[in-house]
């Protein structure tokens, strides 16, 4: 009994997990499906069984696709009465299962998808005969990939869709050789039909739901009310003359993705287009398996639209290589937009003559295979020289004289100037009035300005250096021979994605095109030589991606309106770091959006973008910078700065501040909502001490702030945490990360202040204490030994008459002394013929007492001190003392003398004695003349025995 219990649970969990739609009855429907947005359920891909019941009725939008419903029962949307949109592609439907008044209700439902439901057939036999009639509102229905083509004896629908009158828009299956019945007729608002074999899923089944294979005359006669239809993937392989004759409202037919058809009878099926069609789409209609050898437009083809108004033509991925001269001339003039994407073109004469077409404005040629032969130069059936090419008159041998070749087997090859005088370019110089005088015959219309550039570039091309040398000897193009004349309001052209694998030299095109756009990515443009003269409107120009590694400084100077320029992804690193003074952007002023990211870019100038002042939008991201250093502050309209992925570690001083500059004016004189966004993420960012300033600065203009300037960065290396990496993805990450830095910056800057301030205050205290200590020896030995030496350095001699001692003695006295001095010493060593040197006689007020007072001891035999009871406050006093405890270390001998005055006595005498002076005479105070005698006499003989010991 457990057995079976457990095996009944078993089968229970497995039966509501098979039939999941179920649990919507417990759980509501916006349990299951996803009812987040208002008045739209969207229960697509819910593996549902059934429309669920409880669907809220104010509900607008309901999504069943991708579910396995099966069945439609009586009403089962009867009460969503305000639906307008119910798609039920792919969903299992069976014709049995769905009742002919499941849309019962549905009065506002304008768009209805059944498709991709291979059960669900619908013809005119089809047993659900009101099916479409409950929907009056109804505008489009999808109904491709139900009836498949085993169904062809019971035909389109068309009796049960007339019932729906205001059906515009219709997408069905095709039936092979089935024409679309009278019903059509009265289908007075059915404006477009789309027998859409390219929508099936998976593709492999297209032949199944879609398989016309011939459309026959008549087999769309009954489409009058039809301006656009659709016959795309439905295997046609031949198409009738006038199988449009009674299409009298068409306005766009698409034929694409028929690959057998063929161009030939195609074009001649467009003989029966009305006037009303303005639009051609035959993207793929042929194939290389069908043509070996690729397609060619010609005449013939173009005759049946000639007349017509045919405005837009697409031509995409059909093997054509080649178009016939006069096809442009016999195109519609109102032909304005042309796509010829995908195709394998050479390059020929007959591109000289696309400017017949006088209206077109939009010209696709991308993704294109130009071959290596470069038929404008090359023919091997003819050998013509060089001046040959100048000479020809092109118009009356046709392309295959445009040619040069030289040399015997046929080969082209460039002139060999190694023997001949006359180069090239000097050649080219005296014939280019012969090549302007041919320039009608290309309709090339070059005017007068043009001549004259032309002239002016040829005269100047030999001091001109060249960045694009031509190596390759047989596709050589002589110089200043590229001239094209393109269509006079063309607007757009795209050369994008497309194998040129050529330099772009100097290039003429003529003034008067109104040329704004063009996409030349991705075709291997892979040095820019230039210039390119007469595109003076063009505002767009994108050369990414061309594996560029060279461009000239001279090669955007005549684009003097470009606006938008894109030259990512290509190697201009080297070309961008020689350009110092900004030539290369120098004449383009009115640039605002400039994109050269992935370009392996090390270093730029900072005056490489002197001139944008214009500039809205810089990307520069993905290269190699280790800084950004251009000058920007005169870029006031700057909005976005993308620098990411660099390897940029700072931002300095100067460019942050440039930044804050140009956000303030914008905010000033704009919006409060305009910001300037500067992208620095996936740069290794510098988190360190000295660093701090910057991350402090990202931290006041991080995202996140409201403030005109904003930066956005992702992480750091931490250089105080041995380059840990940090992330910086939000506000509070950058001011944790400034708050540790701060911490940790802090402690050593106050212990690096502390220690220098105290190792100098120390020094400078030792310092101030040896110099007060020694400072009469550091006198002394400035004063009289640096001068002496320096004296003797000068000539390196000696002088034999003058003696070593100037004077016999000096004489060092207070000035209160002066009296006794003067009067009485100076009178007895004249007496005895002794030469004094008396400091309170000689010394003038205005001499340097040091310098004076140490060079006259040193030049003295004797020094004579007189002493008395104020001598150690008189200051010339001190300086003679002091000088002279100097003089007798050099000496290294006491030569001195003290007289006392006024009977020194008491511990000043004492030491005086002791310290100064070994030898003293005290001066008799009496009046006795025997005892003054005695005195002066015995004063003379010590000098006179002191002096003659020197």
């Amino acid at each position: 009994m457990f057995v079976l219990y457990v095996l009944r649970c078993t089968v229970m969990i497995v039966l509501l997990h098979i039939s999941g739609g179920e649990r919507l009855t417990h759980n509501g429907t916006c349990d299951i499906c996803d009812c987040s947005r208002k008045y739209i359920v969207d229960c697509s891909n819910r593996n549902l069984t059934y429309i669920p019941r409880d669907i809220a009725y104010t509900t607008r939008v309901l999504n069943m696709a991708s579910n396995f419903l099966q069945r439609l029962d009586e009403g089962v949307f009867e009460n969503l009465t305000m639906l307008i949109r119910l798609d039920l592609h792919n969903t299992a439907l069976k014709k049995e299962n769905v009742s002919s008044k499941a849309f019962k209700g549905l009065v506002h439902l304008k768009f209805l998808n059944i498709s991709q439901n291979d059960q669900f057939p619908l013809t005119n036999v089809s047993k659900q005969p009101e099916l479409f009639e409950h929907l009056p509102s109804l505008e489009e229905l999808r109904m491709y990939g139900t009836t498949g083509t085993y169904n062809i004896k019971y035909g389109y629908p068309d009796v049960k869709l007339s019932k729906m009158v205001n059906l515009k828009e219709l997408w069905i299956d095709g039936l092979t050789k089935l024409p679309f019945g009278p019903a059509f007729r009265n289908m007075t608002n059915l404006r477009i039909l789309r027998v859409a074999g390219d929508s099936i899923e998976p593709s492999w089944r297209s032949k199944e739901f879609c398989m016309i294979e011939e459309l026959e005359d008549g087999l769309l006669d009954n489409l009058v009310n039809v301006t656009h239809l659709y016959i795309r993937k439905c295997f046609v392989n031949n198409i009738g003359k006038n199988v449009f004759r009674n299409m009298e409202n068409l306005e766009y037919l698409d034929m694409s993705i028929n690959k057998r058809l063929g161009f030939k009878q195609l074009f001649q099926s467009f003989c029966s287009l009305p006037m009303k069609t303005v639009s051609l789409i035959l993207n793929e209609v042929t194939t290389r398996s069908s043509t070996m050898c690729g397609n060619a437009i010609t005449t013939d083809m173009a005759k049946c639209i000639k007349d017509k108004s045919i405005r837009e033509l697409q031509l995409n991925q059909n093997v054509i290589f080649y178009v016939e001269k006069d096809v442009f001339s016999i195109f519609p003039k109102t032909l304005q937009t042309v796509s010829i994407r995908k195709n394998e073109f050479h390059l020929g004469i007959y591109m000289f003559y696309v400017s017949d077409l006088t209206n077109l404005t939009s010209l696709d040629m991308s993704y294109q295979f130009f071959t290596q032969h470069t038929s404008i130069w090359h023919n091997a059936n003819n050998k013509l020289a060089l001046q040959d090419i100048y000479s020809y008159k092109f118009y009356e041998q046709g392309e295959q004289y445009l040619t040069t070749s030289i040399g015997e087997n046929g080969d082209h090859k460039p002139p060999d100037n190694s023997n001949d005088s006359q180069s090239v370019d000097d050649y080219i110089s005296n014939k280019s009035n012969i090549l302007h005088h041919n320039n009608h015959h290309f309709s090339m219309n070059l005017n007068q300005n043009n001549n004259m550039q032309y002239e002016t570039s040829l005269t100047n091309r030999q001091n001109k250096k060249k960045v694009c040398p031509q190596l390759n000897k047989d596709n050589y193009i002589p110089p200043g021979t590229v001239l094209v004349n393109i269509p006079p309001n063309l607007e757009y052209l795209d050369l994008s994605h497309s194998k040129i694998a050529s330099p772009i030299f100097e290039l003429f095109v003529n003034e008067t095109n109104q040329l704004q756009n063009i996409n030349a990515s991705n075709s291997l443009l892979y040095c820019w030589d230039g210039p390119v003269h007469g595109l003076t409107k063009l505002e767009t120009l994108d050369l990414s991606n061309n594996f560029c590694t060279n461009v000239s400084m001279s090669f955007f100077e005549t684009l003097t309106n470009l606006r938008r320029l894109n030259i990512s992804y290509n190697f201009l690193g080297s070309s961008f770091a020689k350009d110092r003074h900004g030539q290369i952007m120098a004449n383009l002023t009115k640039l605002e959006s400039l994109d050269f990211s992935f370009n392996l870019i090390y270093n730029i100038p900072s005056l490489f973008l002197k001139s944008q002042t214009e500039l809205i939008d810089l990307k520069g991201n993905v290269n190699m910078m280790g800084e950004f250093n251009i000058d920007i502050r005169h870029m006031r309209k700057l909005r976005k700065l993308d620098l990411k992925a660099n390897r940029i570690r700072t931002l300095s001083a100067k460019i942050c501040g440039e930044l804050e500059y140009i956000s303030k004016i914008g905010s000033t004189n704009g919006s409060s909502d305009v910001k300037l966004f500067v992208d620095l993420r996936a740069n290794p960012l510098e988190c360190s001490c000295d660093n701090i300033k910057f991350i402090k600065w990202l931290s006041k203009y991080y995202v996140s702030n409201n403030s005109s300037l904003s930066v956005n960065v992702s992480f750091c290396l931490n250089y105080e945490s041995h380059h840990k990496l940090e992330n910086l993805t939000s506000q509070h990450e950058i001011e944790n990360m400034v708050h540790y830095l701060e911490m940790q910056c802090r402690s050593f800057t106050s212990l690096i202040v502390g220690l220098s301030v105290t190792l100098a205050l120390i020094i400078n205290v030792i310092l101030g204490m040896v110099v007060h200590k020694f400072r009469w020896k550091l006198q002394y030995w400035y004063y009289v030994v640096l001068k002496r030496k320096t004296v003797q350095g000068r000539g390196d001699y000696e002088l034999i008459d003058e003696p070593r001692y100037k004077y016999d003695v000096f004489v060092a006295s207070s000035d209160d002394q002066k009296e006794f001095v003067i009067d009485k010493l100076r009178p007895v060593f004249k007496q005895n013929e002794l030469t004094a040197f008396i400091a309170v006689y000689h010394i003038n007020f205005n001499d340097n007492l040091v310098n004076t007072i140490s060079k006259a001891i040193n030049g003295s035999k004797v020094v004579l001190f007189v002493f008395s009871d104020d001598w150690s406050t008189d200051h010339c006093m001190n300086i003679a003392v002091h000088m002279w405890q100097c003089d007798m270390i050099e000496r290294k001998k006491r030569s001195v003398l003290g007289i006392f005055l006024n009977n020194m006595t008491g511990e000043d005498a004492v030491k005086t004695k002791e310290i100064y002076c070994s030898t003293f005479i005290d001066f008799p105070g009496g009046t006795d003349e025997e005892e003054h005698e005695a005195f002066w006499t015995d004063c003379v003989n010590h000098i006179k025995r002191q002096g003659d010991m020197q």
